[in-house]
């Protein structure tokens, strides 16, 4: 059943998000996340958008490099594709939105741990914030990591235009949310903080700027 903000915010007080040291110094002096297409078309390479990256993709922009995360874990044999669908449609879909993981004080949940071990030995940075911040009600949520799909018991993870969807259409409880998304680009609050680890300890990331 769909959820209001106020039952997220209980239950999942912060969200984290994964990138490289090299953008924390950009990232600290905007206070922007950027989806990947936002940063491909900057670039020029727009037409990469509907592309699945096998490997890290390091970007000159405007306003610097900017390496954006492989999506080796996004395997179509492992999806439901929504009728109309197709890994080139949802590669697209995904790549014109910026991902949080949901958490307490004490770390993301299981599968954003999960997300920073793989990434463990390129040394990531971590940021959090508080889900009480002025943009949160422009959020969606999924009930699944939709880049990284498992065929779990014969069933394939099901894909498409319902992936992210507002708290008020929602097919599950606060504390079933999975991943959190905006679309385009996120400005992050002033508090926004930062870690070599999802369990900190933790400063303000405009110390990186």
């Amino acid at each position: 059943m769909p959820f209001v903000l106020a039952q997220f915010f209980r239950c999942r007080p912060y969200l984290y998000h994964l990138t490289v040291a090299e953008n924390l110094r950009s990232i600290a002096s905007t206070l922007r996340l950027r989806c990947a297409s936002a940063v491909l078309a900057e670039a020029g390479l727009a037409q990469r958008c509907a592309t699945k990256r096998e490997e890290h993709m390091s970007v000159k922009t405007e306003s610097g490099t900017v390496l954006i995360r492989d999506q080796k874990p996004l395997v179509d044999a492992a999806i439901a594709f929504e009728e109309g669908w197709d890994l080139k449609r949802f590669v697209q879909h995904v790549n014109q939105h910026v991902f949080f993981w949901p958490g307490t004080s004490s770390g993301p949940i299981e599968p954003g741990m999960n997300h920073f071990e793989r990434y463990r030995a390129e040394s990531p940075v971590i940021l959090r914030f508080s889900t009480r911040c002025p943009d949160f009600a422009n959020l969606k949520f999924s009930r699944y990591n939709s880049g990284a799909p498992r065929c779990s018991g014969g069933k394939y993870s099901p894909r498409g235009s319902r992936t992210y969807l507002p708290a008020s259409e929602f097919p599950g409880t606060a504390s079933e949310v999975v991943e959190v998304v905006s679309a385009g680009e996120y400005a992050l609050p002033i508090s926004v903080e930062t870690s070599a680890s999802p369990t900190g300890p933790w400063r303000p990331l405009q110390d990186a700027a």
